[in-house]
């Protein structure tokens, strides 16, 4: 059996343009958002669960806990369920981080204040008990993810979620109920608490002390893969937050029944913050794998002790059990803004290293104009050798002490792909990018695919002459006043194209020669009603040089390629019927080279002087 990189360089360019076609849908097509937008949308629910606790405790202490309740479950398992849905950016970021957040807010913080009322001696156990389900949901959810969705796809997965959810929230309602009696109406805000100088005093030491613990479950994941990439493959580093959520799960009940038994909820807090603070300390310092392992089921037990221990220590610190539910609703409302902390930071500093390469780049960068290709898999295979000859290479080679080649070649677009995302391939000139001094345009082998059960990129001939003359003539384009090629697409050898589509599985050939020379013609007209542009007619360079090197070439025989006729030196210049070997890289280059300027060897033009002008007194090299 022989595997894909022992085939040869034309098989290899026919497996590669059988992928040319755009999903048009899917999730290669849809997921297209970038990580730091992604976690906005955990950021945004984990701050609102903890924002809302203020509100939500204000409600449940006078009277409103099971309204309270009801209402965060159901936002909880509607935000799941309209997730599933969800096809859009912010269509996620509504259901799944702000009505999932908003829900679970108007559940955890009542409930946690609730079971504190329960309990004296083993409050801390009881609370620590009551968190423990945020470590099991990080073990369970993420693994119902993991085995479900590609069994089942995103929604249901999603669904199957939502459904666990609406389980256990119908025995959360049926069974939980408060035993202090509705304090009197206040006010949300209650100035008195602040006046209170341990409350003020804890409130404020939480604040820094959560803005810390949070920032390494932002960080673990990418941190091992980064640092230790030979052996946490991207995959693997996200075992690693199973298990500081696995391991947290001790740290939620042990720590809590020692403060219990021996020391007391603040005692315990102490030593866990400042182990907390060792360890990210210490962090960069871990350079193993078991290292890595080991500080990670550590930190796991001491940010999850720390979690759990701080509504454990208010308690222990409020006279007035009534007070406790809304004393911890403000801390939590004030710690919510440090879960956008990491998120903010992470943003901030990639707009800063980004925006800071971006401007020493262009200090050098812009020194060099451009000479971009832009086209489909032409372009984007020319960067390749072709027997020996790259196309790409040749070109730069020939402007290497003037101009930077650029190639904006993508394999299957369209002359309606590329205009649709002309904006964003070729931004207008600006101080931070280079001008555009040349610019090759070659698109049309997509274009011509016939309209077929089994195909989706045919463009009619008139709109893709149309859409050529809109791409020439684009704003973006002619800010840059460039020197604009508009190349005739070579001829198709159909013979060898024919047998490549049915052997995949077409009922017939998808490209057809003689429609393909009606979009090259399509070429030559748009070159000529647009004056700015050059002609470079590839299909006619390709079709003489074909005939040219056929031996006992007929004019009377049908054109080289087409059905009925014979292949010829088309298997030279085009080997797999459809795109450019070396011989026909060299033919594009040959019809290019005369309108680019004078060759290397020449000082005209160039961005740097010779080495001699810079060292002068060598006569002799």
């Amino acid at each position: 059996m022989r595997s894909i990189n022992d085939a040869p360089a034309s098989e290899k360019t026919q497996e590669k343009s059988s992928n040319d076609a755009p999903p048009d849908g899917g999730s290669a097509a849809w997921i297209a958002v970038s990580p730091s937008e992604i976690s906005w949308i955990g950021s945004t629910q984990v701050c609102l669960l903890f924002f809302t606790g203020t509100p939500a405790g204000w409600l449940s202490d006078i009277g409103y806990f099971r309204h309270v309740l009801a209402t965060g479950s159901v936002l909880q398992v509607l935000g799941i369920f309209c997730a599933a849905q969800a096809t859009k950016y912010w269509q996620v970021l509504i259901s799944q981080g702000i009505c999932v957040g908003l829900g679970n807010g108007l559940v955890f913080c009542p409930t946690l204040a609730v079971v504190s009322t329960y309990f004296d001696r083993r409050k801390s156990l009881a609370i620590g008990i009551g968190m423990a389900g945020s470590s099991t949901g990080g073990l369970i959810f993420p693994s119902m993810v993991r085995q479900l969705l590609p069994q089942i796809g995103f929604s249901w997965t999603m669904r199957s979620i939502g459904f666990l959810q609406l389980a256990t929230l119908c025995i959360v309602n049926a069974l939980m109920r408060t035993r202090i009696p509705p304090a009197k109406a206040k006010r949300v805000v209650d100035r008195e608490a602040f006046k209170d100088p341990v409350y003020s005093f804890y409130a404020a030491s939480m604040f820094f002390n959560l803005l810390g613990v949070y920032f390494a479950f932002y960080y673990i994941a990418s941190f091992a893969h980064s640092n230790l990439p030979d052996t946490f493959t991207y995959e693997k580093s996200l075992d690693l937050l199973l298990i500081l959520n696995g391991v947290g799960l001790v740290g939620r009940i042990v720590p809590n029944y020692l403060a219990d038994r021996y020391t007391g909820a603040i005692n315990m807090l102490l030593p866990m913050s400042t182990l907390c603070g060792i360890l990210c300390l210490s962090w960069t310092a871990v350079g193993s794998a078991s290292g890595m392992y080991a500080w990670t089921c550590i930190y796991a037990i001491a940010a999850a002790a720390v979690q759990s221990m701080t509504p454990a220590a208010l308690a222990g610190l409020t006279e007035n059990l009534q007070l406790v539910g809304i004393r911890a609703y403000r801390i939590y409302s004030a710690v919510a803004l440090t879960f956008y902390s990491a998120t903010a930071y992470r943003r901030l500093t990639s707009f800063a290293k980004a925006h800071l390469r971006l401007y020493f780049a262009s200090k050098i960068m812009s020194l060099y104009n451009q000479l971009v290709l832009f086209g489909d898999s032409m372009f984007e295979f020319s960067i390749d050798a072709q027997n020996g000859y790259s196309f790409h290479a040749a070109l730069q080679a020939l402007v290497v002490r003037r101009l930077d080649v650029i190639n904006r070649g993508f394999a299957g677009y369209t002359t309606r792909n590329a205009l649709e995302l002309l904006p964003k391939i070729i931004p207008p000139p600006s101080p931070s990018t280079p001008r555009i001094e040349y610019l090759a345009i070659l698109f049309g082998p997509n274009d011509v695919i016939l309209p077929l059960p089994t195909t989706s990129q045919h463009i009619p001939v008139e709109e893709y002459q149309d859409n050529l003359r809109k791409i020439v003539t684009h704003p973006n384009i002619t800010a840059h006043n460039p020197k604009i090629f508009l190349v005739a697409p070579p001829p198709l050898n159909e013979i060898k194209t024919a047998q490549s589509d049915l052997a995949k599985g077409h009922p017939q050939a998808i490209r057809e020669a003689a429609v393909a020379q009606k979009y090259s013609e399509a070429v030559r007209k748009v070159a000529q009603a647009v004056p700015e542009v050059i002609l470079i007619d590839l299909f006619k360079a390709i079709t003489d040089a074909a005939n040219a090197a056929t031996l006992d070439f007929n004019s009377n025989e049908p054109p080289l390629g087409h059905p009925g006729g014979r292949a010829g030196a088309l298997e030279t210049l085009i080997p797999d019927g459809l795109h450019l070997g070396g011989e026909g890289y060299k033919v594009l280059y040959d019809l290019l080279q005369p309108h680019i300027g004078p060759l290397s060897d020449t000082e005209e033009g160039w961005v740097f002087p010779d080495w001699r002008i810079l060292n002068p007194g060598d006569n002799l090299s």
